[in-house]
C-alpha cells in the first residue's frame, strides 16, 4: 500500500502546533475517532491492496445530491481522503497558519469531535485499507449526522448512499443562519463557485466575504493590496445560487483601536488612501461614514476591548461579533451586558473569522424574518438584534409573543409581568445547561445530561414580574469532556420597558465610564499627531455616558449619540472628518 509522502508532513504538521501535554490532549480529543485511542491521521492511499468507497449523499427532503463534510475512517483509525480535487483546500488536514491550511487553528474552540474531514458536493470517491470502514457525515446545524459502517476488501468498488434529514429546520420558524465573517479569495466566477460550495456544505444561507490590511496597523485603499481580495464591495457583490447568497465587504484593522467590518459599503476606506492605522481615523469615524451611507460597521472579535467602549456609546458602529472561535471575546459578554443595563440596544452576533478558527461557520449568527430575507434585509437584522448566535444550539425564545430585539412597553402602576417562552435543540453536539437572563442575572437555571440534550427539543416556559424596565435573553452551552467550552448560544434580548424608560443600572455606567477613561488614559501615552482628536472623540463618548448617568437612565426611545451633538468643551475643536490621509513614515518606534 502506498502512502503519498504528503500526507505525513501533514500529519506532523497538524500536531506540532499545540504545547505542554494538556494541549495536545486537547487537540487529539478532536481527532480521535471513536471507537479508537490514538489520534487519527489524515491520508491518501493507493494500490491493487486498496478497496474503493463511492460515496453519495442525498437531501432527503428532495432525493437530490448535497454538498456536506465526510469523514472516511479506515480500520486503522486514520482518515482517508479523496484525489486532490478543487475543495481539498478546505479539508480539515492540515493546521492554520500553516500554509495551504484551512481552518483547524490549535486551541479554539468549540472542542468537540471532528475528524479529519473533506467537503464534497455530495459525491465522492475515495481509496481505503481493506476491512471496516466508517463513513461520518454533516451538514451544519440543523441535520441529524449520519454514520454507514462497511466492510470493504482489497480491490474491492463499494457504493455507500446517505441520506441527511434536516431534523431541526429553522426557516420554517423564521430564523435563518448566516456567517458575516470569512475570508475567502474572490476574484473569478470559480471563486464563487466555491464559496457557494462550502457554504451549502456548511448549511448557512448568507455569506460575507472580507478583504483586509495585512499589517493591520497600515494601509493602503487598493484592493489589490488587500489579503483575500474581492471583486468589489457593496450592494452591486451580491450573488445567488439557490438559496445560498453571498456578499463581499471589508475589514479595516488597526492594532489600537481594533478590527471593523463593513457591510454595503460600495468602495473602500479612504480609496487610494496610504495611512497608519493606528493613528487616524479613529474606527468611529468610519463606522459613522459607512452607516451614514446605508452600509453597516460591526465591531469585530469583541471589539478587543478597546475603541468600542466610546464607538458604542456614540452609536457609531451598529454591532459586535461577540461570539468567536467559541467563546466569547473582547468585551465579553459582562462587557454586553454593562452596555444593554445602561439602556442600549446594541446588537451582538456571532461569526467564525474563517480561516483562523476552527472550522467554517464553528461560529454563526441566525437572523429572524417572516419571510425569506434578501442578503441586505438579513445583515440589518443582525444589525437591529433580531438574532441569536451560536455554535450548534438552536435557541427559541418568545416574550409575550416577541422575538429577539422586538420590544414590550407597559404603562400604569402595575404590578407587571410577561411571560418567556424558550425552545432549545442541538443536533451534533449535547446542550447541559440553559440560561434565562433578565437584566444580566440568570433567573432560571436548567441542567441536563448530556444524553437528554441532544436531538430533541427542550421547552421552559415561565411568568417573569417585571419591576423595573428590562432586557431578557437566553443562553445554551455545555463544556466537553476535557474541561474546554464546547456547544455556545445566546439570543439578543426582548426589551421591556415600564414607563417609557430605558433598563438603568448606575454601577453599569460607572464601569462603562471606566473603561471608556482606561482608552483615554492609553492614548494619552502615545505619541502621533492625532492625539488631541482621538482624545477628543472619547471624551465625547464619555459625555454621553456621564449626561445618562445624571439624568438617571434614557428614555426607551432616546438616541444616546445625540447628547454628544458637541465635543466636550476644554478638547479642541471638532472632530475633522474622515476623508484625509496620512503619509505612512520610512520608520515607526
Amino acid at each position: 500500500m502506498a502512502i503519498i509522502p504528503i500526507t505525513l508532513l501533514l500529519a506532523v504538521a497538524a500536531r506540532s502546533q499545540p504545547v505542554g501535554p494538556d494541549a495536545r490532549a486537547n487537540e487529539a480529543f478532536l481527532f480521535t475517532p471513536p471507537g479508537f485511542a490514538e489520534e487519527g491521521k489524515p491520508l491518501w492511499v493507493s494500490g491493487a491492496e486498496t478497496g474503493q468507497v463511492q460515496i453519495v449523499v442525498h437531501d432527503a427532503a428532495n432525493g437530490r445530491v448535497t454538498p456536506c463534510r465526510v469523514n472516511v475512517v479506515g480500520p486503522d483509525g486514520n482518515y482517508y481522503q479523496p484525489p486532490e480535487n478543487r475543495l481539498s483546500l478546505y479539508a480539515l488536514t492540515g493546521s492554520f497558519p500553516q500554509p495551504n491550511s484551512k481552518g483547524n487553528r490549535a486551541g479554539k474552540a468549540p472542542f468537540r469531535y471532528l475528524g479529519r474531514f473533506f467537503y464534497t458536493t455530495g459525491e465522492s470517491t475515495v481509496a481505503v485499507p481493506p476491512g471496516t470502514v466508517r463513513v461520518e457525515v454533516w451538514k451544519g446545524f440543523e441535520y441529524r449526522p449520519e454514520t454507514v459502517t462497511i466492510q470493504i476488501a482489497a480491490g474491492a468498488t463499494r457504493r455507500v448512499e446517505v441520506s441527511l434529514t434536516r431534523t431541526a429546520p429553522m426557516a420554517e420558524r423564521g430564523y435563518y443562519a448566516g456567517d458575516s465573517h470569512l475570508h475567502l479569495p474572490r476574484l473569478t466566477d470559480e471563486d464563487d463557485q466555491i464559496a457557494f460550495d462550502l457554504i451549502e456544505a456548511e448549511d448557512f444561507r448568507y455569506g460575507f466575504l472580507l478583504a483586509y490590511n495585512e499589517p493591520a496597523n497600515r494601509y493602503e485603499g487598493f484592493m489589490n493590496s488587500q489579503k483575500y481580495p474581492q471583486s468589489g464591495t457593496g450592494a452591486r457583490t451580491v450573488r445567488t445560487r439557490g438559496n445560498t447568497h453571498i456578499a463581499s465587504g471589508q475589514e479595516y484593522r488597526s492594532t489600537t483601536y481594533g478590527h471593523l467590518n463593513l457591510y454595503f459599503r460600495d468602495d473602500l476606506v479612504r480609496p487610494g488612501s496610504r495611512h497608519i492605522t493606528d493613528d487616524w481615523p479613529v474606527h468611529g469615524e468610519v463606522g459613522r461614514e459607512t452607516i451614514t451611507r446605508g452600509g453597516h460597521a460591526f465591531m469585530a472579535h469583541g471589539g478587543y476591548g478597546q475603541e468600542i467602549w466610546a464607538d458604542a456609546a456614540l452609536g457609531t458602529v451598529s454591532a459586535v461579533e461577540l461570539l468567536q472561535f467559541g467563546v466569547y471575546r473582547g468585551i465579553e459578554l459582562q462587557g454586553w451586558y454593562t452596555m444593554l443595563n445602561s439602556g442600549y440596544r446594541f446588537a451582538a452576533l456571532g461569526s467564525s473569522d474563517y480561516p483562523p478558527c476552527r472550522m467554517l461557520a464553528d461560529c454563526r449568527t441566525y437572523a429572524y424574518s417572516p419571510v425569506p430575507p434578501s442578503m441586505p434585509e438579513w445583515i440589518a437584522a443582525v444589525a437591529g438584534g433580531r438574532s441569536f448566535f451560536t455554535t450548534a444550539p438552536l435557541v427559541l425564545l418568545e416574550v409575550d409573543g416577541e422575538q429577539p430585539g422586538g420590544q414590550i412597553r407597559r404603562n400604569g402602576p402595575g404590578p407587571h409581568s410577561v411571560r418567556a417562552r424558550l425552545r432549545v435543540r442541538s443536533e451534533i453536539t449535547p446542550v447541559t445547561d440553559i440560561d434565562l437572563i433578565v437584566n444580566g442575572r440568570v433567573i432560571e437555571h436548567r441542567a441536563l445530561p448530556r444524553t437528554e440534550g441532544q436531538g430533541r427539543w427542550i421547552e421552559m416556559e415561565r411568568e417573569i414580574p417585571i419591576g423595573e424596565s428590562s432586557w431578557i435573553a437566553a443562553r445554551a452551552y455545555s463544556t466537553a469532556s476535557i474541561k474546554q467550552p464546547d456547544a455556545e448560544a445566546h439570543t439578543n434580548p426582548v426589551y421591556v420597558y415600564l414607563r417609557d424608560r430605558a433598563p438603568f443600572q448606575p454601577a453599569a455606567l460607572d464601569a462603562w465610564i471606566a473603561q471608556v477613561d482606561r482608552q483615554i488614559a492609553i492614548h494619552a501615552q502615545r505619541d502621533f499627531p492625532e492625539r488631541a482628536n482621538v482624545r477628543a472623540y472619547h471624551q465625547r463618548a464619555r459625555d454621553v455616558l456621564q449626561k445618562i448617568r445624571d439624568n438617571g437612565g434614557l428614555a426607551a426611545d432616546a438616541d444616546p449619540a445625540k447628547l454628544a451633538a458637541e465635543p466636550a468643551s476644554d478638547q479642541p475643536g471638532t472632530i475633522p472628518p474622515a476623508n484625509g490621509t496620512s503619509a505612512i513614515p520610512a520608520k515607526r518606534n
